[in-house]
Formats: structure tokens, C-alpha cells, sequence
């Protein structure tokens, strides 16, 4: 008979209140049942028992999963504390039981919590459950207060180990049932392992048995006390003999074997309960032991414990602060989109002696083999770039003297200026004349604001080397200055400019060559100018200069919002834009709350994945940056390899993708990046389900059609 393991979650969020000189202590929370063995048709009462806790709370929130195949909800009854008159709370039939206090003002407004209290909930075996454990499981224990001083959530207890509680199915036609059960499925090296035989059945007792288990002694080390409840062991080269004869044992009678583990395995470890056989004194009359039903294995992975990361203090670089044993580790530049334009001096320790962290190229670096505790050290410089002040034939090399600068190299982030010499030369007394000075950074024209002859280039801006070129114009008795703020994409006859000299009372035709992605909009002081299809204008020229203002604003009207999975508790929203049809921009990219955004071929958009309960198109629209980003984006690939295990696709990408839209406790992109939630979306649909698994399976089935 098959054997079936549920597990029962629970989530229950606490918070560490911070009094002004002690720290609240938190007894440890449990979970118990009311009967250890049951029957179909049995009725037992599963507890969630709430330690005392003095201090105020602002919100509390369980969550109870079972496995609903096998067990259904008779009754459930929330806690009841003074403050929680919006608890809200449901029991269904998906195999999960919540309760959840939020304060509706933000205070810590839930108390009653001094004497402790209990959730309880009473289920009934159902006719069709199977025989075996169903383990019951508290995996998280979360309460929330609000600190008075700073406003914020704080932890109000400690995240106490995995409790557990089992209730073994017992199916009236098996005489006797035996399987063996873990006090965990994951170790690390020196970890208690506790390997429990769980003996059951219709018979209802037992006088005498015989018991064979095998092990891996190079990871699992027997140790020397267990339970054996009067059995007699024998061990031989990882094989356990268990004799037991005499009084008659009432369920479940378990026997405990227990061992440490050993060293880390490259895959899981088994451990086999191969043999168990079973017999009341009455039948060793004349009958053998009787063979159980349901022997299985157990398979448990053995890890060497997570190794400590420390950063530098002053968030220079962003990464994980543990990496698990023998992993790589990678961190990044805290500015993602910036780091170019800075330089790093990296240092690394691994156990205390100095190891190489490998730059990658992109802004993140990378340390090998991480066998000992890390810390990383990181100082971040911003890059200086050349200034150059030159001239053309209209100007003398006495006059490109004239041009003064705040520095003779610029720095990112160090706002640069220079100074133009003024426009009337002593000595001449019939025509006057005005400099202009054009300035590029790193080849790229950029226009600099201006405060009288002082001009400023942003610090912002200063991404490469800075040119500055003087000319000088001549300013004819009838002519009048033309000047174009805020724009580099005005042309006059095929060159852009930034200023000219125009005839007065005459009019000029300019053209607008417009960046893809924006839109414009041209004024000449008194009114907005008409741009015609092919980019064309008219300005009117008059008597007095004319100054030319462009408004360049970043095009959203393209941003769409779809619901791309319903979460847990909230939802996960796909956000779209291309400001450029279907194309991809070459060479530039939108940003998302100051993140680059993704490039979908499938949506032939630019997106992003946010996750909140409500997602309006305008707040989505506020979000994305005001200007394009100077990088490529990075492609969304439907290649079916979801994990992005290097390209293999095989039964782990279905599993990951069907995690996705069970929500396996996947609310945010800490444990799964965004990268592979957008990648699951593989059929014509905008979401994840579980078409998208079936795409997967019939690649690896070599179904088609």
C-alpha cells in the first residue's frame, strides 16, 4: 500500500519587542494532538499552543496547511486575545486553515496575550485516507509589534527549531503497518539524527518482532543510546538487526535509533527499513511473524552549515550574508545601473587568509569555493575623466586661454564649470560679437545649463572625457541670437545646433529629430510650435532674441498592467512598455523603480514583474524612470530551462514552474529571481499556470501538436 507523508505548515509571525533596557523573553510555541494513532472515520483535535507574551502586538498571522486527502475540518476555533475584533479566518477544503490580525490603526493595539493561549482545530480521517505518518509541522512562529521609537516592525520572538507532531493512519485491512520517520529530512555535519520505526495496524498489539534497517555509516555515525523499549539490536557494517520478544507492546511502541550525522553527501543518504515483521504471544502458538505493510526509505541530505558573510558597513555592495558550504559566492555594486562609472578596490578573506574575488565584468564580483567565513572589504571611487578646452578657425588660441574651468580633471558625481570670456572685445567698437561653446562627454554632445557666461555640466553627467570647443559669432546690426535650451535633437540644415544667429523679422525652419521613446514639446517663449510629420517647425523670428525651450518627457502612454499570478496573500503583476512600437530600443532600456527592465520577445515590450495587492497603470507609470538607461536589455529566453540550469530542460523546471502558480511561499523574488518567473510564462498567455507546465512536459515527452 502506497504511503503518504503530509505535511502540516504553520506561519506564524512574531516580532522581538525592544524595551528600553531588557528584551522580552518568548517561551517556545508547540504543536500537539490529541490521539498519535487513529482510524478511518477516527476523530482527533491538532493544538497550536500560543506562549505567554506580556508586551502589546500590532499584528498576528497563522497559516495551518494538511493534507486534505486524507483529513477534513470538523470544527476550528481562532484564538480569541483583547484587541482582535478584525480577525479574519477561514477553513477549506485546498488543506489550509489561516487566522490573521492586522490593526487597523497601525498600533500595537492586540493584548490579552499574558496568559498564552491555543488554536485548535478538530479533524476527521476520511474513509478513502491511507495507511501512514502524516507529519504535523510548526516551521515559523511570527508575531509583529510596532517599535514606539522608530516606527518600524520588530521581532517579538525567537524562531524556535521545526516542532512536530505525527498522526500515524492505521487502514483496517493491514494487520500490522510499519514505516520509519525522520525528526528532519535536512542535517548539517554533527546534527542528532532521530530515525523513528512507527509500528501500527489492525491487530491492535504485539509481543514479539523482527526489525532490519540499513544505513551509510560514511555519513550516518550510530551512536550509542536509544530507545529500544526492551528489543535487542545488532549492528553490521551499516545494517541494524532489532529482535523483540516477551510483554505485549501497545501502539505505536516505537523504537528511536539514533545517530549523527557524520559528513556532508554529495546527494541524499537512505536509510531502508527493509525487514519488519510482527506477533502477538497468542499467535507465536502456531504462526510466524506476520510481514507489516508499508516499509519505506527515508532520504536525508547531509550539508556542512552555512558559512557567515560580512560586507562592508555604508552599503557600497549588496549581497547574501551566509553562502552554503563549497558554493560560489557573488556580490554586486549597490548602484547597478552606475557602477561604470566608479572604481573598486576589493579585498576578501576566507577563514581569515586572503582569497581573490573575481570581477565579472558587469558589476558584480565573485569568490570560488567558499569554504570558510568571508569578509569582504570595498572602497568605492568615482572615476575621474580629462578635460579639454579647444577652439575652432573663428577663435585665437589667446581667446581659448580665456575659457576657465573649476578643475583640470572631472569627477562622476563632482559637478564641473566653465566660464566663457565676455562677448565685447576693448577694442572693438562697431560690430559686436558672442562666444559659444559646444561641449561633448565621452563623444556624446551634451548641453550644459547656463548661469550668464558660467556654464555647469551635472555631476551626473560627467561619464567620460569632457571637450569643450569655443566659437566665436559675430552679431550683425540686424540680426538677432537664437538659442535651443534643453535639447540635442534640434537640427538646422542638417547640423544640430544650439544656437544661431537668424535675420530679424524673418522666419527659420528647424527640425526635430526626436529619440525614440519620448515625446517633445517646443516653445518659443509665447506659445507651443507645431512639429509636422517629418519633424519640421517654423519659428518666427522678431526684434529681440528668441529663446527656444524643449520639453522632453519620457513616453508611458504605452505602459500596461495584467495580472500575471495571484500569490498567497497578494498578487504578482506583469507591467509592459515600449515606447518604440514592437521594436527593442538598441542600446537603451527602461527602469522600474530604478531597476533595469527586461526585454520579452513574446509581449515585444520592455518588462517587469512587481508584486502588491493593487497595481494601477498610473502608479506603475510613476515608477518607471523618467529618462531611458544607457544599456542593453537583458532578453527574456522561453527556452523552457526555467531554473536556468545552463539550458537543460527536464522535470525540475515543470516542478519550479508549478511552484510558481501553487505559490509555494514564493511572495517575493528573494527565493526565485524575477528573471525565472518571467521565463515560466512559455505558452500565449500573460501568467503562469499550468499550461505552461504542459509545454515543458511534452518537450521532455517529445509530444507534439
Amino acid at each position: 500500500m502506497k504511503k503518504r507523508i503530509a505535511s502540516f505548515f504553520m506561519a506564524l509571525c512574531f516580532v522581538i519587542v525592544m524595551l528600553p533596557t531588557t528584551v522580552l523573553a518568548v517561551g517556545e510555541h508547540g504543536i500537539s494532538v490529541s490521539a498519535t494513532e487513529v482510524k478511518n472515520g477516527d476523530t482527533f483535535t491538532v493544538t497550536l499552543t500560543i506562549p505567554a507574551i506580556s508586551e502589546p502586538l500590532s499584528n498576528l498571522d497563522l497559516q495551518i496547511s494538511f493534507d486534505s486527502s486524507a483529513f477534513e475540518v470538523i470544527e476550528y476555533t481562532k484564538p480569541a486575545f483583547a484587541g482582535m475584533s478584525n480577525t479574519t479566518g477561514e477553513a477549506n477544503a485546498v488543506g489550509k486553515i489561516t487566522c490573521m490580525h492586522e490593526s487597523e490603526t497601525g498600533d500595537n493595539d492586540l493584548t490579552g496575550l499574558q496568559s498564552g493561549g491555543t488554536m485548535t482545530a478538530t479533524f476527521r480521517v476520511k474513509e478513502t485516507a491511507e495507511s501512514g505518518s502524516y507529519n504535523f509541522e510548526v516551521i515559523e512562529y511570527v508575531l509583529d509589534s510596532i517599535d514606539e521609537n522608530t516606527y518600524e516592525s520588530v521581532n517579538r520572538a525567537p524562531a524556535g527549531a521545526v516542532k512536530t507532531a505525527t498522526v500515524n493512519v492505521i487502514s483496517a485491512t493491514d494487520p500490522y503497518t510499519a514505516n520509519i520517520s525522520a525528526n528532519d529530512t535536512e542535517f548539517t555535519v554533527d546534527d542528532e539524527v532521530a530515525v523513528t520505526v512507527n509500528v501500527g495496524g489492525a491487530i491492535g498489539s504485539f509481543a514479539s518482532a523482527e526489525i532490519t534497517l540499513t544505513y551509510d555509516p560514511d555519513y550516518l555515525t550510530l551512536k550509542e543510546n536509544h530507545t529500544l523499549n526492551g528489543a535487542s539490536m545488532t549492528v553490521n557494517n551499516g545494517t541494524i538487526k532489532l529482535v523483540d520478544y516477551g510483554e505485549t507492546n501497545a501502539y505505536p511502541a516505537a523504537y528511536v535509533l539514533n545517530f549523527t550525522a557524520a559528513q556532508a553527501t554529495a546527494s541524499a543518504t537512505t536509510v531502508t527499513l527493509t525487514e519488519a515483521k510482527f506477533s502477538t504471544a497468542e499467535n507465536a502458538i502456531s504462526s510466524d511473524l506476520i510481514d507489516a505493510v508499508g516499509k519505506n526509505a527515508l532520504s536525508l541530505t547531509v550539508k556542512n552549515a552555512d558559512l557567515e558573510v560580512t560586507l562592508p558597513v555604508g552599503g557600497v555592495v549588496t549581497g547574501n550574508y551566509t553562502v552554503p558550504y563549497g558554493d560560489d559566492y557573488t556580490f554586486a555594486a549597490k548602484n547597478n545601473t552606475t557602477y561604470m562609472y566608479y572604481d573598486y578596490t576589493v579585498t576578501a578573506t576566507m577563514g581569515g587568509q586572503a582569497v581573490t574575488a573575481q570581477y565579472n565584468g558587469d558589476g558584480t564580483w565573485t569568490v570560488a569555493n567558499v569554504t570558510g567565513d568571508l569578509v569582504i572589504n570595498v572602497t568605492e571611487t568615482p572615476k575621474s575623466y580629462g578635460v579639454t578646452v579647444n577652439g575652432d578657425n573663428t577663435v585665437t588660441a589667446e581667446e581659448i586661454a580665456r575659457v576657465t574651468t573649476s578643475a583640470n580633471t572631472a569627477a562622476y558625481m563632482t559637478a564641473l564649470t566653465y566660464t566663457l570670456p565676455n562677448g565685447l572685445a576693448a577694442t572693438d567698437t562697431v560690430d559686436g560679437y558672442h562666444y559659444v561653446a559646444t561641449v561633448t562627454v565621452g563623444g556624446v554632445s551634451y548641453i550644459a545649463s547656463a548661469s550668464g557666461l558660467t556654464y555647469t555640466v551635472a555631476g551626473t553627467a560627467v561619464t567620460g572625457d569632457i571637450v569643450i570647443t569655443l566659437s566665436k559669432v559675430i552679431d550683425p546690426a540686424e540680426s538677432v541670437n537664437v538659442t535651443i535650451q534643453n535639447s540635442n535633437e534640434i537640427q538646422k540644415e542638417g547640423t544640430t545646433v544650439t544656437e544661431f544667429v537668424a535675420d530679424k523679422n524673418s522666419q527659420v525652419t528647424l527640425t526635430l529629430v526626436p529619440e525614440v521613446g519620448y515625446t517633445y514639446v517646443i516653445n518659443d517663449g509665447t506659445k507651443n510650435l507645431t512639429v509636422n510629420d517629418d519633424g519640421t517647425f517654423t519659428v518666427d523670428i522678431g526684434t529681440t532674441a528668441v529663446t527656444i525651450n524643449v520639453t522632453k518627457t519620457l513616453d508611458v502612454t504605452s505602459v500596461n498592467v495584467q495580472n500575471y499570478i495571484q500569490l498567497n496573500d497578494t498578487v504578482m503583476w506583469l507591467v509592459t512598455i515600449n515606447g518604440n512600437g514592437t521594436a527593442e530600443i538598441n542600446g537603451k532600456t527602461y527602469s522600474y523603480g530604478g531597476q533595469n527592465m527586461y526585454w520579452s520577445s513574446k509581449y515585444q515590450a520592455y518588462c517587469y514583474l512587481v508584486v502588491a495587492q493593487t497595481l494601477s497603470v498610473d502608479t506603475a507609470k510613476a515608477a518607471i524612470g523618467d529618462t531611458l538607461i544607457e544599456a542593453n536589455a537583458i532578453d527574456v529566453e522561453y527556452n523552457m530551462d526555467v531554473n536556468n540550469t545552463n539550458g537543460n530542460v527536464d522535470a525540475n523546471d515543470a516542478q519550479l514552474v508549478y511552484n510558481m502558480y501553487q505559490t509555494k511561499a514564493y511572495d517575493g523574488f528573494d527565493t526565485v529571481g524575477m528573471i525565472k518567473f518571467l521565463e515560466a510564462d512559455l505558452n500565449n498567455t500573460v501568467g503562469v499556470d499550468a499550461t505552461d507546465v504542459q509545454v515543458i512536459l511534452n518537450n521532455i515527452l517529445n509530444i507534439t501538436g
